[in-house]
């Protein structure tokens, strides 16, 4: 069984182009606290619009549960303790048969990152524009979305994780 978790950040159009590449190749998981959080919403009447508000409303709900419960570390931990002890040797959708998994996390605050890193070995990847001025040093891979290879270095990067080569 080939796994990898991948902690992605970056340009929202970049991660989504990334996701819809590794779709292609591998089963995915996705996870991300302020999505689990703005699920929550829905009881507290809340609209469904993802604007403004409801991000101001998740990030600080985010806030209030980190400094009460500890949270996020929490919640990631758990969903990351699950995927790992996934033991089925491939999936399928309608189609394509899988035996590439992936649990992509998104939005894990700075502080969390080292700690996935040395509890269990995620790699971080960030998207980003040729042209922007990134701190490409603080993560392990960058590609650019903007790139004519983009897709096969996805590809690439998801083969190195996953010892697919």
């Amino acid at each position: 069984m080939k796994k990898a978790i991948i902690l992605l950040s970056g340009s929202p159009s970049g991660k989504n182009k990334f996701i819809e590449e590794a779709k292609k190749s591998s089963w995915l998981w996705n996870c991300n606290s302020r999505d689990f959080l703005g699920t929550k919403a829905h009881s507290l009447y809340w609209d469904g619009e993802k604007n403004e508000k409801y991000y101001d409303f998740t990030l600080e709900f985010l806030n209030l549960v980190n400094k009460y419960f500890y949270f996020e570390a929490r919640y990631l931990k758990d969903q990351i303790e699950k995927f790992l002890s996934e033991d089925s040797e491939s999936k399928t959708d309608k189609v394509k048969k899988f035996n590439t998994f992936l649990l992509i996390v998104h939005g894990v605050s700075k502080e969390l990152v080292s700690e996935l890193e040395s509890e269990y070995g995620v790699f971080q990847v960030h998207i980003s524009q040729r042209n922007l001025n990134t701190n490409i040093e603080l993560y392990d891979t960058v590609l650019y979305e903007d790139d004519d290879n983009f897709e096969n270095e996805v590809n690439r990067v998801i083969r190195i994780l996953t010892k697919g080569d």
